[in-house]
């Protein structure tokens, strides 16, 4: 069993981007539920949205990505995609100043099809 916040070492390494279409449908179902807990975990410490990506587990299983390219209309459907996407342990930090952005980031990962520039201008 896993405790709430982390996704189980075994699971998260079977499912890692491009080998998501190998697994069974019992280890999607546990990957989607321990992804949802961290998820919710995750958000009630840092403030943000978690309900709008809930279907990542099931689009990386579909699509091959980083080939195939997903798009997400808000940054926060974005936050279960990069968790699977080998960024889980830098999570916390999103929105904190040198932490994750809070939206897709192709300096980030070569799953992040597209990003957001910010500029501050002083």
């Amino acid at each position: 069993m896993y405790e709430c916040g982390e996704l189980s070492s075994a699971a998260h390494n079977r499912f890692a981007g491009r080998f998501a279409p190998l697994l069974s449908p019992q280890l999607l179902e546990q990957v989607a539920s321990e992804l949802r807990s961290y998820l919710i975990d995750s958000v009630s410490q840092n403030g943000g949205h978690f309900a709008a990506g809930l279907g990542a587990v099931e689009l990386h299983y579909v699509y091959q990505t980083p080939h195939d390219r997903l798009l997400w209309d808000v940054g926060h459907q974005a936050y279960p995609h990069k968790v699977l996407t080998g960024r889980r342990e830098r999570l916390s930090g999103i929105k904190l100043r040198g932490g994750l952005a809070p939206f897709p980031a192709r300096y980030e990962s070569e799953y992040d099809a597209f990003g957001v520039v910010i500029r501050v201008l002083c």
